[in-house]
């Protein structure tokens, strides 16, 4: 035993105790301390992944004002003037 007496061996361990109790709290802090870094760092690769996926998105096109309720219908009206023929010039 070294020539260490009982009480001295005693005390140490209550020291000892004391210090293990304190590391072991200050494990648990850092432990919570990285998970809540973990959780800081999974959001903002959700964020990072979200703005490079939008960065790539494609605009949308200009608005042209508000939807016309009754649109016309596409071609040329029935009965109108028909094909385009070029006239000739009489010399």
């Amino acid at each position: 035993m070294a020539g260490r007496t009982r009480e001295e061996l005693e005390a140490e361990n209550a020291r000892l105790d004391l210090r293990v109790r304190g590391l072991e709290r200050e494990l648990a802090h850092r432990d919570a301390k990285v998970a809540e870094q973990d959780e800081r760092l999974r959001k903002l690769e959700v964020l990072v992944e979200e703005l490079r996926r939008r960065g790539k998105r494609q605009a949308a096109p200009f608005s042209k004002g508000n939807p016309v309720l009754k649109p016309r219908t596409p071609g040329r009206k029935s009965g109108g003037p028909g094909r385009f023929v070029r006239s000739t010039v009489s010399a």
